[in-house]
């Protein structure tokens, strides 16, 4: 946090030169946390056409669906399903959140219904989710009716948790479609993301764009479902075996390794931004109900990666300059290198002061 900062100091050759001083900013590692491991996946989903209110899911959906239903680890043949329906304008997808595995202890935790609703709420702000997405409508299944579910195409399970969602596919890119897939999937197969976003965001105050893109850092071992490609660089953490689950734990950085360790691409920050806040075809125009024979490869980080050029690895601290949140805002590169080169310029000069929690 800024203080009352800038103080005159006289160099050897009497230039004077300001000196920015400022707080450092203090977070809990136990919610931005660098152990978090990529959870099991499932996915229920069908296409169809009609004209349901998106921000209603009729009341026996599923059931009156289920020839259509397709229940898998990913959105593996989405695309294709999409192509081949003759009349397609919306998608159903539900989510189920999983019991943690006492066996595995990468499945150490699931998010409370207040961090669920919040993150869909928060996503739903910032645009990762339509508007008429219902921020509660993944409510807790009561404990009696929990039954443990084996299926051979995906993870066996005990859903504690579940919410279903229409998504209109109406002017929308795969690439968003995507986005706003795997928004919603977070909450069972990465709920480290949602927690540190929200934690940065609401508690501290970053910047959404930037909180997003650290906290994959942060808490993602694998891009495999993501929608950027960054995640914890590999090796970071000291992993120890567990013989009991025959699986490998992971100790948290504390604040320090974690800022040493971990930089911030700017670049996609600005492109997830920019992806986001303009029309949904403007980067990505396949539109899913124009479709074609084949429509490529169904995934975002490519397109993000090409959305913007301008370039910087942001240290945590240097998230929450002025100059490094407008480049990130900023709507060209044009805006975003004059934001960076003031960055560049004053950067020698910031000083940073330690902060109690």
């Amino acid at each position: 946090m800024e203080k009352s900062v800038k103080k005159l100091k006289v160099s050897a050759k009497r230039s004077i030169v300001r000196e920015i001083v400022r707080e450092k900013v203090w977070i809990d590692t136990k919610i931005v946390n660098t152990s978090c491991k990529h959870l099991d996946n499932k996915v229920t989903q069908c296409v169809f056409k009609s004209d349901v209110d998106p921000s209603v899911v009729p009341e026996g959906f599923a059931k009156d669906n289920s020839s259509k239903m397709v229940v898998y680890v990913c959105f593996s043949g989405l695309i294709r399903k999409i192509i081949d329906t003759k009349e397609v304008n919306r998608m159903y997808y539900k989510l189920e959140v999983a019991k943690p595995n006492k066996l595995n202890p990468a499945s150490e935790f699931v998010l409370t219904p207040e961090e669920r609703s919040g993150w869909l709420s928060l996503a739903k702000e910032y645009r990762l989710l339509p508007p008429y997405i219902n921020e509660d409508a993944i409510e807790d299944i009561p404990e009696k009716d929990q039954k443990f579910e084996k299926n051979n195409m995906v993870s066996d399970s005990v859903p504690i948790a579940s919410g279903e969602f229409i998504i209109d596919l109406e002017g929308l890119s795969p690439s968003m479609l995507y986005i706003y897939l795997s928004t919603i999937r977070n909450i069972r197969e990465d709920p480290g993301l949602p927690r540190a976003v929200l934690y940065l965001v609401n508690k501290i105050g970053m910047n959404f764009f930037a909180a997003y893109v650290f906290s994959s850092l942060a808490t993602l071992n694998s891009t495999g479902h993501h929608i950027l490609d960054v995640y914890r660089p590999y090796g970071l953490c000291k992993e120890t075996y567990q013989q009991a689950s025959k699986t490998y734990t992971s100790e948290p950085l504390d604040l320090k390794s974690m800022e040493d360790a971990l930089f911030t691409p700017i670049g996609q920050a600005i492109g997830l931004q920019r992806m986001v806040n303009n029309d949904p075809l403007k980067y990505d125009n396949r539109d899913m109900t124009k479709k074609s024979g084949s429509m490529g490869g169904f995934n975002c980080s490519n397109t993000i990666n090409r959305i913007s050029k301008a370039s910087h690895l942001a240290t945590f601290q240097e998230l929450f300059d002025e100059d490094i949140i407008a480049a990130i805002m900023s709507k060209d590169d044009k805006e975003a290198n004059e934001c960076l080169k003031r960055f560049t310029e004053k950067k020698p000069y910031i000083k940073y002061k330690e902060a109690k929690e």
